[in-house]
């Protein structure tokens, strides 16, 4: 459906053969619209303004639409729709299912990688952004009839894991009495040590490989962590009130590279 606008900006096109650019009104009392194609074409013709813009009204057929045109100043011409015109617009897009959207033709099914943020680890501004880039996309592109699949590749199989799954077994913990800020200090932790204490990083590098070969404790750990990480996450989301749910939650985050919402 095409709107109000851009029906009357697509008639002043056809008769100035330029583009009006039509803008909304300053003031109520010019109306709706306003555009200074006039003054734009008066340089070119070598003419006063107002002349071209009578001459523009008059041969305009907007009559359906607005109102007579009036011309303003040194040759604006403000449109304004006509009342009825507005009320069946209105009425037009509350009865419409697609709520005045112009549907796509050609739907097609698309993947939106999120924030993915760490595992263990306070979300950041940097998560913001791409939470709110891809929630934006995800709407957008479901709203003009595309399938969208949102993906939150949260968690790491890599270093990361290694060293807190090694930090948690030097430290007897039980991993299901943290909070998500206890695990954020808890990798603090786990990465000075890393740093720091070169028997630690080997252990953590090995580790890497014992967990992502299916060791049953490893597993174990990381999925407690995961779990206590995800309320927190899904807080935040919900706060945000973006699309993201437990069901868009793809995996690990990924190794290769990919086109984030960034």
């Amino acid at each position: 459906m095409q709107s109000l606008p851009a029906l009357l900006d697509a008639r002043l096109r056809a008769v100035t053969g330029v583009d009006p650019e039509m803008r909304p009104a300053t003031k109520p009392q010019f109306g709706h619209f306003q555009s200074n194609v006039a003054l734009r074409l008066a340089k070119q013709e070598g003419r006063p303004p107002r002349d071209v813009a009578a001459d523009i009204i008059g041969r305009l057929d907007i009559a359906d639409l607005c109102e007579t045109p009036e011309i303003a100043g040194p040759g604006f011409i403000n449109f304004r729709l006509r009342t009825e015109i507005l009320a069946g617009a209105v009425t037009s897009l509350l009865e419409d299912p697609d709520g005045g959207i112009n549907v796509t033709g050609y739907p097609q099914r698309v993947v939106i990688d999120y924030s993915a943020p760490n595992v263990a680890k306070q979300m950041h501004v940097g998560h913001l952004r791409t939470t709110i880039i891809g929630d934006c996309f995800n709407r957008t592109l479901t709203a003009v009839g595309n399938t969208v699949i949102p993906q939150n590749h949260i968690g790491d199989w890599g270093t990361q894991f290694g060293m807190l799954i090694e930090e948690v077994l030097d430290e007897g913990l039980d991993v299901t009495q943290l909070s998500l800020g206890d695990a954020d200090a808890l990798y603090k932790r786990a990465a000075a040590r890393f740093r720091d204490d070169e028997e630690f990083a080997t252990r953590a590098r090995a580790r890497v490989a014992t967990f992502q070969g299916g060791d049953v404790t490893s597993l174990q750990i990381w999925q407690q962590l995961v779990d206590i990480s995800k309320p927190a996450f899904n807080h935040a989301y919900d706060r945000l009130n973006v699309l993201l749910t437990d069901d868009d939650l793809a995996g690990r985050a990924p190794t290769t590279t990919t086109c984030r919402c960034s």
